[in-house]
């Protein structure tokens, strides 16, 4: 009886330890630049999207109701590919950097959460590492297997190599100058 006591113990603990590890965190000063703004949530979220808009960036998802805006992907340029060579031994690819801010409401104002981060195209070291890293060496392959039943974006692969911090720090400078001039316009206004 002890046992099936301990046991079940364990058993609760073992799940509930699992739940808390499956939950997906919120933004954090550690994973995304943060900047403190003195407005509402919904006027954050425009600016947001307007100096996204006005820096290049193309909106892919806009979420209001959560506070998430995804960019389309930005290509690199030619600058990036000594970084593309640093990255991986010297193997040519293509660099693109994708923005997410996040905005959410706290006791003294709103949270402006911003990640940039830059991705190496591996579509081909993925290819060629695909058959390494299946379970069986039979040759009876699909075309699914060989991919001809999906598209040329779902069969393409991107690595994360690092965050652009730099670009993090500019598009929440940007977004704060944004809404510091609104509301310097709107002061404007008021006055007779």
């Amino acid at each position: 009886m002890i046992r099936l006591r301990r046991a079940s113990f364990f058993l609760l603990c073992l799940s509930l330890t699992c739940l808390n590890a499956c939950a997906a965190p919120g933004p954090s000063p550690v994973t995304f630049s943060v900047r403190q703004l003195q407005v509402d949530r919904t006027e954050a979220f425009q600016a947001a999207e307007n100096t996204l808009v006005e820096l290049g960036y193309g909106i892919a998802q806009r979420d209001p109701l959560n506070g998430v805006l995804t960019t389309q992907p930005v290509f690199g340029d030619s600058q990036d590919q000594a970084e593309v060579d640093r990255a991986a031994l010297g193997s040519a690819g293509r660099l693109r950097r994708i923005a997410e801010i996040r905005i959410t409401e706290t006791a003294g104002g709103v949270h402006a959460y911003c990640k940039v981060v830059v991705q190496k195209l591996v579509t081909e070291a993925y290819r060629l590492r695909a058959r390494d890293l299946r379970s069986t060496d039979s040759p009876a392959e699909t075309p699914v297997d060989r991919e001809a039943a999906t598209t040329r974006e779902q069969n393409t692969v991107w690595q994360t190599i690092r965050r652009d911090k730099l670009r993090e720090r500019e598009i929440l400078a940007a977004l704060a100058q944004r809404i510091n001039s609104h509301a310097l316009t709107d002061t404007a206004d008021d006055e007779p």
